[in-house]
């Protein structure tokens, strides 16, 4: 059988601590990486030579570059590809942004991508919300999505996904969405009757 040994991180410091016990662990094979929000530079520094680290998605420049770690998804990395569908799929010309205020790693995601977008003419209006927000209402108003060729909602988490679809359709906001996979997992679908009817990145 399979034994967890569980090591809670909301610092950089905690999550270097939890790296050096599993590191020193004979019996470790491997670790299974959360979503960090944190500094993770030494973390993957004490792990890469001696772990594997497995994880959903890279939040932090250190994850997607750390060797021997290993991501589902390419998180933020892979959102560019965003700019690809905007520009040539949706030829847009205005994309609204839609992102969680407050979390360092959503602020960079989001800036690259308004650079991207700036990069290749596409002008780009965001609009942010509290992470608890049940109503994004100011946010898609603030990101003027109901005059944007493209709404991008750097969302993933099933309570954003929901609140989203509801203030599109509470606002008869009928602008095109590209959002993340993150959108299509079961609690989705379950709150809404069926997965929204969007354009997913993988």
């Amino acid at each position: 059988p399979i034994q967890l040994v569980k090591c809670v991180v909301t610092t950089a410091d905690q999550a270097q601590k939890c790296a050096q016990t599993f590191a020193d662990d004979p019996a470790m094979v491997a670790v299974v990486q959360g979503t960090l929000d944190t500094d993770v530079t030494a973390f993957h520094t004490i792990l890469a030579p001696k772990l594997p680290v497995l994880g959903g998605l890279p939040l932090a420049l250190a994850d997607a570059a750390a060797p021997n770690s290993y991501y589902l998804s390419s998180g933020q990395f892979g959102g560019l590809g965003a700019v690809t569908f905007a520009k040539q799929y949706s030829k847009a010309r205005r994309v609204a942004v839609l992102s969680p205020g407050g979390s360092p790693a959503n602020e960079l995601a989001v800036q690259t991508l308004e650079q991207a977008f700036k990069a290749v003419d596409i002008d780009v209006t965001v609009g942010r919300f509290p992470m608890d927000a049940t109503d994004l209402t100011q946010a898609v108003q603030a990101s003027q999505a109901a005059n944007a060729d493209l709404l991008i909602p750097a969302i993933g988490i099933p309570q954003h996904c929901v609140s989203l679809s509801n203030t599109l359709q509470k606002m008869a906001v009928y602008t095109p969405v590209l959002t993340f996979a993150g959108c299509l997992g079961a609690d989705v679908r379950k709150t809404l009757g069926d997965y929204p009817r969007w354009n997913y990145l993988g």
